[in-house]
């Protein structure tokens, strides 16, 4: 299961110039309601980050948009005190919000049957390691997501 938010901060820093809690909800089984490939998973999350729409093919039931399974639960976790935070603070309440995220997702897992589900927070430095992408990164068409761009 991956969240694209350790690169993310945006969210925290208004948060914390707000004076704001921030009351995470995570959706169990959401990430299984459509068939989506395994193939080039980071570059399709970066492709979706920047232009602000999900790629996703919505190819579910019988090769239509509807779902796979309807037996997702949204859960509302405790708030998390970024009002304590000054805005100096902001990366230290960053980390400290993706601890609280992983530890009410791991409290929480089992009992919406996913058990053997792992959180793992991805930013820019994702690296997919498919076969379609190894291809492309040995051809020079993807370049490998944890070096900086050439200048």
């Amino acid at each position: 299961e991956y969240s694209y938010i350790k690169d993310r901060k945006g969210f925290m820093k208004i948060c914390v110039d707000a004076g704001k809690d921030i009351v995470p909800m995570y959706t169990f089984k959401s990430s299984w309601m459509y068939y989506n490939p395994g193939v080039l998973k980071g570059l399709r999350a970066r492709i979706s980050q920047k232009i602000s729409i999900g790629l996703v093919g919505m190819c579910g039931r019988f090769g239509t948009s509807m779902p796979l399974r309807d037996d997702t639960v949204t859960v509302v976790f405790p708030p998390f005190a970024a009002s304590k935070y000054k805005a100096s603070e902001v990366d230290e309440a960053h980390r400290a919000y993706m601890v609280h995220l992983k530890t009410h997702f791991d409290a929480n897992k089992a009992e919406y049957g996913m058990p053997d589900t792992e959180l793992v927070f991805v930013g820019r430095d994702f690296q997919d390691d498919d076969p379609v992408a190894r291809c492309l990164r040995r051809v020079g068409l993807l370049r490998d997501a944890r070096r900086p761009p050439r200048s």
